[in-house]
C-alpha cells in the first residue's frame, strides 16, 4: 500500500498505477481512492471545521434522489468453469472450461501468498471458482473479470481524461447521512466519484 500524503500537495509521479493494481502491489480502491479524489487527505483540522449536509438543501436533495435510485448493475461476465489451478511465487492461473487462462498477482489473495506450496495445493473446484478451505479464500471467476473489465474501463477513462499536471477538485469538509454514505459505498469502488458526480449533475441542472 503506498504510504499516505503527509504533506497537502502530492506529485502526480507517487500515485498508484492500474499496473499496480494489475500486479497487486495495491488494491483497486486504492487506486481509486487516489486518482477519484485528486486531493490530499483530509486532517483533523479539516474534519473538525466539517459541515453537515444540511447546511447545503439542495444538495442533500440530490444525494437523497441518488440513494432512492436502484445501484448500478454489475457488469454481465461469461462464466466458465475452472477445470485447472497452478499457482507461482507471483501468480495465480485458473484454467477456464473454454480454453481461457486468468492469471491474477498472487497479492490479490492473502492467505496465498503466506501459504506453503502445499497448502496452495489444497484447492476445491466449483463451477463458480477456485476455494482454500483452510483459509476461508475463494477467488470466483465472474469477481476476476469484473475486475478486469473494470480496470480496463479505467484504463480507456483515464487515457481520455489525459495527463492532469494540478488538482481538479477542491477539498472540503463535509459530513453526509449514514445512509447516503451506506448507499455509494454499497456500489463498490469509485463511490466517492460517484457521489461527486451526481452533485455535479445537479449543478449543471440548475445553471
Amino acid at each position: 500500500m503506498p504510504a499516505n500524503a503527509k504533506s497537502t500537495k502530492r506529485e502526480r509521479s507517487e500515485l498508484p498505477t492500474l499496473e499496480d493494481v494489475e500486479r497487486g502491489r495495491v488494491t483497486l480502491d486504492d487506486y481509486e481512492i487516489a486518482h477519484g479524489q485528486d486531493i490530499p487527505e483530509l486532517t483533523a483540522e479539516d474534519v473538525a471545521r466539517a459541515r453537515p449536509i444540511s447546511d447545503f438543501p439542495e444538495l442533500e436533495a440530490a444525494l437523497e434522489q441518488a440513494r432512492r435510485q436502484p445501484r448500478p448493475a454489475e457488469p454481465e461476465v461469461d462464466v466458465s468453469a475452472p477445470v485447472g489451478v497452478r499457482v507461482d511465487e507471483t501468480s495465480l492461473h485458473i484454467e477456464l472450461a473454454d480454453g481461457r487462462t486468468l492469471s491474477v498477482p498472487l497479492t490479490w489473495y492473502p492467505d496465498l501468498v503466506a501459504a506453503t506450496p502445499q497448502e496452495r495445493q489444497s484447492f476445491e473446484l466449483s463451477p463458480s471458482g477456485v476455494r482454500w478451505p483452510q483459509f476461508d479464500e475463494e477467488a470466483t471467476i465472474a469477481s476476476i473479470l469484473r475486475t478486469q473489465i473494470k480496470i480496463e474501463e479505467l484504463r480507456r477513462a483515464r487515457g481520455q481524461r489525459g495527463p492532469q499536471k494540478a488538482a481538479t477538485k477542491d477539498r472540503i469538509g463535509l459530513r453526509l447521512d449514514r445512509a447516503v454514505v451506506e448507499h455509494f459505498r454499497a456500489t463498490g469502488p469509485g463511490w466517492q466519484s460517484r457521489i461527486n458526480d451526481v452533485l455535479v449533475k445537479h449543478v449543471k441542472q440548475q445553471s
